[in-house]
């Protein structure tokens, strides 16, 4: 049965660490934004009409993004 190896105490499970999650999200956000930077640059190239539902949540979804110094991003990159 396939619960069979469940009670198994010499088992063994994956658990992703931070980082693992971190990288699996970061790739996610970078294959997001190469859908989006497409978009644009097909409705700026007039390859495709623009869509004022998508134009309001790219820019909704850029207002989200927290404002910070690059020195500041910088040092908590650091600790």
């Amino acid at each position: 049965p396939p619960y069979k190896n469940c009670f198994n105490a010499n088992r063994s499970i994956g658990l992703t660490s931070d980082l693992q999650q971190v990288g699996v999200a970061a790739n996610r956000l970078q294959d997001s934004m190469t859908t989006f930077l497409q978009y644009a640059e097909d409705v700026l190239s007039g390859k495709i009409t623009a869509d004022n539902t998508v134009g309001r949540f790219l820019m909704d979804l850029v207002n989200q993004v927290p404002k910070i110094d690059p020195e500041d991003f910088e040092s908590m990159l650091k600790q």
